[in-house]
């Protein structure tokens, strides 16, 4: 939920501490990928995220290093002007980086309603 509220903040250092270097990020926008890359974009995206709820958690351990988390969102917001998908999907993976996890990858797509 960190990186979510850093996003519609456009506040970069969550995802500073907790991405990794060659993360890579895929929706209908395409694919974003390097760490740099994607906080030039949170910090510069023209979007508005009004209201978020998050359902359906699971976490999926690929191993001792590595999981996938999977979750529901029921999003209000536009981008550029257009609106968010109202319901999406998401995995992100994580891997363990020292003494914490981080994210290596975002992948969303939306849920036809």
């Amino acid at each position: 939920r960190a990186l979510w509220h850093g996003w519609a903040m456009h506040d970069t250092a969550p995802f500073e501490k907790h991405m990794v270097r060659n993360s890579v990020n895929i929706g209908s926008w395409g694919v974003e990928s390097g760490k740099a890359a994607i906080l030039d974009i949170i910090a510069n995206h023209n979007c508005e995220l009004e209201d978020v709820q998050f359902s359906d958690w699971q976490a999926h351990k690929l191993s001792d290093g590595a999981a996938i988390l999977t979750y529901q969102a029921m999003q209000k917001g536009s981008c550029e002007g257009q609106e968010l998908p109202a319901k999406i999907v998401v995995s992100s993976t994580y891997v363990w980086h020292g003494d914490h996890w981080m994210a290596a990858s975002y992948h969303e797509t939306e849920v036809a309603q």
